[in-house]
């Protein structure tokens, strides 16, 4: 690992001897090195502790970063994702919320506030940090369709960004989202956020059977069927027993009406 230091300071020292009637003037210059380093130094040795899966060492070394700048908005993202590899999510959120107290708007913060919510299994309570993390993105209209401002959501994510805590894609913070509104119950919420994901082309077999799940919740059972048939097009072996089980339950429902007429 390369070690990076910063020259804090130059000391330019005139030590002068009387010697008889001559003077001997010496002129020392001490480029002194010392350990003294910056919010950068200290976030480079905090990602190379947690390249190597120290994360306790690495939340010291990026908790000196912010302590250094706090206005370092990696340190606090890095720092909370190194508390989720622990398992400490309510340390992850003090990190995040943190940041989020000096730049509300961050998306990453919010995003991965919700991603620790979700994990903490407080379902209702990680979907306002998904909207904000989309807010913060220009927002996203799932209901209007027909939108040109819908048709720019769908495409701004293909555009790579040059500001990280952007890069984030839509796509993705949507489908955690849906699946924050299945779990929270919100079914018709969660086929709509599902449905756009499957527009992106992101985990659209997956997208597919979450949303015949919504509609079976909803006991809508023929587009339940539906949404498992194209599931199953894309391979998913989750909706291929679930469409297996429907046409069964289907067949012996009406084997029951015949033997009864």
């Amino acid at each position: 690992m390369n070690t990076r230091h910063t020259i804090c300071f130059v000391v330019p020292e005139i030590l002068q001897f009387y010697m008889g009637n001559r003077f001997i003037i010496f002129l020392l210059a001490f480029g002194i090195v010392s350990g003294c380093k910056n919010a950068e130094d200290y976030f480079s040795e905090g990602q190379d502790q947690s390249s190597e899966g120290n994360y306790k060492a690495a939340i010291v070394k990026y908790s000196k970063a912010i302590e250094s700048n706090q206005y370092l908005k990696d340190s606090y993202i890095q720092m909370g994702l190194c508390y989720e590899y622990l398992n400490q999510h309510d340390s992850a959120l003090k990190t995040y919320n943190a940041l989020l107290k000096i730049f509300p708007d961050n998306t990453a913060a919010n995003y991965y506030s919700g991603v620790s919510k979700y994990k903490q299994e407080k379902y209702a309570e990680a979907i306002p940090y998904y909207d904000k993390a989309l807010d913060s993105k220009g927002g996203f209209h799932t209901l209007d369709t027909n939108s040109i401002q819908t048709l720019i959501d769908l495409c701004k994510d293909n555009f790579e960004s040059e500001n990280a805590e952007i890069d984030i894609p839509s796509r993705e913070i949507l489908y955690d989202r849906a699946m924050a509104n299945y779990k929270s119950g919100k079914f018709k919420s969660a086929c709509d956020d599902f449905s756009i994901c499957i527009l992106q082309n992101y985990n659209p077999g997956t997208s597919y059977y979450m949303i015949g799940l919504c509609r079976l919740a909803r006991k809508e059972i023929r587009f339940a069927r539906k949404a498992f048939l194209q599931a199953s097009n894309f391979g998913d072996s989750l909706a291929i027993k679930k469409l297996s089980f429907l046409e069964n339950s289907s067949a012996s429902g009406r084997l029951s009406v015949r033997k009864k007429a």
